[in-house]
């Protein structure tokens, strides 16, 4: 009876271990899209993430111009003027995605607006987490899945 016991706990252990182990369900919205067009989005993430950092940085150095440059190259204007963006892309993102990537891009322009009007650096990093906010939502929802 012992061994039984003992052998139940073991059991017991190990199954709860075994699961406390697994990562939890990534819930988040799968969003299907070709190799091709998930290279483009992750891309086009990483400018992103690269201007974030030289907005930041130019901030931090009271480099404005930097930080504007920067900013205008991630906003509303160079986004409808990019040509790279793959055809097609647009119809396979849900409308709160592009909801999200339009809301980021103003963000971006409110940056470049803030730099040109000689705000300080607290006003412009808030302009900056309103940037992130936006990413942060738009990662929180979704995730690429390449579709076969």
């Amino acid at each position: 009876m012992k061994r039984i016991l003992l052998a139940c706990v073991a059991i017991a252990a190990a199954m709860s271990t075994a699961r406390a182990d697994a990562p939890p369900p990534d819930e988040r919205q799968a969003v299907a899209m070709s190799e091709a067009d998930r290279a483009w989005v992750l891309r086009a993430m990483r400018s992103h993430v690269e201007a974030l950092r030289d907005i930041t940085a130019g901030i931090a150095a009271g480099d404005l111009a930097r930080s504007g440059d920067a900013a205008a190259a991630m906003g509303t204007d160079a986004m409808k003027a990019d040509t790279t963006r793959p055809a097609g892309l647009r119809a396979k993102l849900p409308p709160a995605w592009i909801t999200l990537v339009l809301a980021m891009h103003r963000e971006f322009d409110g940056i470049r607006d803030g730099v040109q009007a000689r705000e300080d650096a607290t006003q412009l990093m808030a302009r900056l987490g309103r940037v992130t906010t936006q990413c942060a939502a738009c990662h929180a929802a979704y995730r690429i899945q390449v579709a076969p």
